[in-house]
């Protein structure tokens, strides 16, 4: 499996071996485009608020995306 694999940290959540977090972050990102796109399909005013939330959250992920990967020199 291209040496990805699960892995457990001292009792926290597992995480994707090989993955830091900005890139997962970057990940998670990706599929926030989806939700946003299939809400605002969908003419509705509650589908609109609730794509604008999705876009506002991938906002904030963007900005710690680039925040960590900088303070973690991983760029």
């Amino acid at each position: 499996m291209l040496g990805v694999g699960f892995s457990s940290v001292s009792g926290r959540s597992a995480k994707i071996s090989g993955m830091n977090l900005p890139n997962q972050l970057t990940i998670a990102r990706c599929g926030m485009t989806v939700v946003f796109v299939a809400f605002m399909s969908f003419e509705n005013f509650y589908c609109y608020f609730l794509a604008y939330l999705v876009f506002i959250g991938a906002a904030v992920t963007d900005y710690y995306d680039g925040k960590i990967a900088r303070r973690d020199g991983l760029l």
